[in-house]
């Protein structure tokens, strides 16, 4: 109902923030790389062979693809470093939500009936009717934003007392990964 009471120019506004915004989750960059979205990957080495990645998405990402891109993040941060295994210690879920409103409006309108029998140059008559008021909008809508924290041990040779699919193998999830997010050479660059 909001939508049909603007105004051809508020819609075609409208229409254009939409379809520009439908293709718009967090890109695989550092954060605060981003001239337009926020989130992206951060790290930092808590000791020689233990890595901290954080990734943050936006309202368009998903929680899969930000542990995706902090999979990958992680193991390019391990590859420069001459590790080619990593198992997880930790994983925390930093994701968060924010709620907005859509603005509220009202219509009213009366609709009613005069009866005005006239004299002369004088009227004398009655009105009956009704006056109705419309409010619409208030909507919430909640945006969530996924993160996620994972603190990972490196190990230059596969891990003594793991066994396969218990740690990742770097070059593997770069090659799983890294054609699905990395958008042409250095996009991944600090």
């Amino acid at each position: 109902m909001l939508f049909t009471q603007l105004g051809e120019k508020m819609k075609k506004v409208l229409w254009l923030v939409i379809l520009s915004l439908t293709a718009c989750a967090t890109p695989y960059v550092q954060e605060g790389q981003s001239p337009i979205f926020t989130g992206g990957m951060t790290h930092q080495w808590l000791a020689p062979d233990i890595l901290s990645v954080e990734a943050k998405g936006n309202g368009f990402t998903t929680k899969g693809q930000v542990s995706e891109m902090a999979l990958l993040w992680a193991a390019e941060r391990a590859l420069e470093t001459n590790y080619k295994y990593f198992v997880y210690i930790q994983s925390t879920d930093l994701s968060s939500s924010s709620t907005t409103y859509t603005p509220i409006s009202a219509q009213t309108s009366t609709f009613g009936r005069i009866r005005s029998p006239g004299y002369g140059s004088t009227a004398y008559g009655s009105y009956s009717g009704n006056t109705y008021t419309t409010l619409s909008g208030g909507t919430p809508i909640t945006v969530l934003k996924p993160g996620v924290e994972m603190v990972l041990k490196m190990y230059k040779d596969i891990p003594e007392g793991y066994k396969i699919g218990q740690y990742n193998d770097v070059e593997k999830t770069i090659a799983a990964l890294g054609p699905k997010y990395i958008n042409g050479a250095g996009a991944s660059d600090e």
